[in-house]
């Protein structure tokens, strides 16, 4: 059924007429959803942009350096984390681990001067390009529905391990595989308690272990800092930078798991030839193999790290579980909340804001009840039910060979986005409403909006004659001799007693039209007798 929208009093064109009026998004010719053009023309699609009124929208391409709504950011790359994401919608900007505010990327801030985020930077959909709440609307903070799944970006780096074969330090990243290296147990303090400059880990130098030991420290600062950080791949000490996802399945009320022991012989996200060049059976960019063998003729990718970013609404009774190998650092805010590093076997620590003494050692509460004032301080001092949003920023490193496991829990991570409504009954009119009458109006009666602003009553143009209102209404009302005028009284017609000589008119005797000696006609022609 077509759908005519009214702005200002106004009957627009109809969608799928090939002309877009000032309350249309766009559109194609048609009023079909799935062709970039949501079939009521409202809404321009996720994924196309639809530069030529009346023809057939085009597919979108993140990573061309073109911002074309829907996008609100196109930095020429596919990578997170780097305030354009993969998907090439805004991220906050979290640089040394504090997080600013960024209008689009669906995060609202504390102390922000942003009243609404939806993730885009549209007018007219309630939440304006500037992040501020439009006439005629409301928004407000709604939770985000999860579904079945929660998907997280993510970036893999791919380090060219040591090789027995070729021992030299030039060749291969010395943090990974080292042979004089071996498993032992957690290994704290290897970071600084804060991110640095770079939102990236930072070697302590308040770090006790030695390199070369059971612990497995990083061999220096600088090696350190290569962890997270893309470095040229041509480089033998470089890495190899792999976008992807983690998919965590719902396993109870908002509570999503990654569990590597799902996907048998364990965690190597690398191994995939269609997701690096360096995995097996695809041939190396160099000349000696990249890994090291874990047994017999398999080959598995133990020399890489893992960065994940995620957003969401301090609760005070989030709990977050590891549980795998090698090194992970938990940091929120910034700061550090979990501190799983070194090369060690599978171990679980947890960072659990519901009760810290559920972590894994004396240790390691201690690090979770520092984290956890400090967001309580944060809470104590904002404005009463002010939201407050932060990141959890999660970095993992796989470096040894032998096993490789990886399961990530998080329970009550609720992230919220601005959800705006129209107000019907506050007397603006916006796209998504036929009509708005104001407070007490949209009664639905002659010549008023509906309840729900989604149409007129009964009014002049409906073609129907409604009695005590209307003389006449045939749907056009286009006035005329014999028609109906504008506003549904009747139009001028011979033998109303009106002479209208714009009519053709040359008389109008009205009842007396025709009779003898009226001088008129029953056609309102003059007669000489």
């Amino acid at each position: 059924m077509e759908r005519a929208w009214r702005a200002g009093g106004g009957i627009s064109s109809d969608c799928g007429d090939r002309t877009r009026d000032a309350t249309e998004a766009c559109d194609d010719g048609n009023q079909a959803d799935g062709d970039g053009c949501a079939a009521d023309c409202m809404m321009i699609e996720a994924g196309y942009r639809c530069p030529t009124v009346g023809v057939l929208c085009v597919a979108i391409v993140c990573g061309d350096s073109r911002i074309d709504l829907p996008e609100t950011c196109d930095d020429g790359n596919g990578t997170p984390f780097d305030g354009c994401d993969a998907t090439c919608r805004n991220e906050p900007d979290c640089e040394g681990g504090v997080c600013q505010a960024v209008c689009g990327d669906g995060v609202i801030l504390p102390g922000t001067s942003e009243a609404c985020d939806d993730g885009n930077t549209n007018d007219g959909d309630g939440c304006s390009s500037s992040c501020q709440e439009e006439e005629g609307f409301e928004c407000v903070l709604s939770p985000v529905d999860l579904g079945d799944e929660l998907s997280i970006p993510v970036i893999y780096r791919d380090f060219r391990s040591n090789d027995t074969a070729d021992p030299s330090p030039t060749t291969f990243s010395l943090d990974f595989n080292n042979p004089d290296d071996s498993n032992g147990s957690i290994a704290f303090r290897i970071t600084t308690d804060q991110l640095d400059a770079d939102g990236k880990p930072e070697l302590s130098g308040d770090n006790p272990y030695v390199y070369g030991s059971n612990e497995g420290p990083p061999h220096s600062a600088a090696s350190f800092a290569q962890w997270y950080r893309t470095s040229p791949a041509l480089d033998p000490t470089g890495n190899l930078e792999v976008v992807g996802e983690l998919v965590l399945p719902n396993i109870g009320a908002n509570v999503y798991e990654f569990d590597s022991l799902d996907f048998p012989p364990g965690f190597f996200p690398l191994d995939d030839p269609a997701l690096a060049p360096f995995g097996w059976p695809a041939e190396p960019m160099y000349g000696e193999t990249l890994f090291i063998p874990s047994g017999g003729s398999d080959f598995r990718n133990f020399g890489f790290t893992t960065e994940v970013h995620y957003f969401f609404v301090y609760q005070g009774d989030e709990v977050l579980t590891f549980s795998g190998d090698d090194d992970l650092w938990v940091f929120v805010d910034g700061f550090l909340c979990l501190d799983v590093g070194g090369l060690h076997p599978r171990v679980t620590d947890v960072m659990s804001f519901a009760d810290p003494a559920d972590a894994g050692s004396a240790t390691q509460e201690a690090v979770v009840n520092a984290c956890k004032a400090r967001l309580e301080e944060d809470r104590a001092a904002a404005p009463p039910g002010q939201p407050l949003v932060y990141e959890v920023a999660i970095f993992h490193a796989e470096r040894h060979t032998g096993a490789s496991n990886f399961r990530l829990t998080l329970d009550g991570f609720v992230t919220e986005i601005s959800t705006c409504d129209y107000t019907c009954g506050d007397g603006i009119v916006t796209r998504f409403e036929f009509c708005d009458d104001g407070p007490g109006q949209n009664t639905g009666v002659y010549g008023q909006c509906l309840p729900d602003c989604s149409g007129l009553g009964p009014y002049c143009g409906d073609g129907n004659v409604d009695a005590g209102f209307e003389e006449c209404d045939d749907g056009d009302n286009l006035g005329g001799s014999g028609g109906c005028n504008p506003d549904c009284t009747s139009g001028p017609t011979c033998g109303d007693g009106i002479r209208q000589p714009e009519l053709g008119e040359g008389c109008d005797a009205g009842p007396d039209n025709g009779v003898p000696g009226s001088g008129c006609s029953a056609t309102c022609e003059v007669v000489v007798e």
